[in-house]
């Protein structure tokens, strides 16, 4: 849930200059009930800007490209981070 927050900041932050509200959701099941954990968001369509005042952004633009490789980035850098802290409790032996 962090990468994907810490995503979409990166992306308005970059695009708009702006810091958004975000609200996060963890969802853990698909709609037959089968384990499929992923993340639901609600994003502001603007936020705080330098001057500390909300600011509307102009548009629906939305960089999909963009997001989709920042967002692996982030989870494969925190991914090996935790692995090479010892903090990966997870041997994937029984990986598909």
């Amino acid at each position: 849930m962090q990468t994907s927050a810490e995503t979409l900041k990166d992306w308005m932050n970059y695009k708009y200059d702006l810091q958004p509200g975000i609200i996060s959701v963890l969802h853990t099941a698909g709609e037959q009930k089968e384990p499929h954990f992923h993340t639901h968001m609600i994003l502001s369509w603007g936020g705080i800007n330098k001057s500390r005042t909300v600011e509307q952004i102009k548009g629906i633009y939305v960089n999909y490209d963009y997001l989709k490789a920042k967002f692996r980035g982030i989870f494969e850098k925190r991914l090996c981070d935790f692995f090479d802290t010892g903090k990966l409790d997870h041997d994937f032996k029984k990986h598909n």
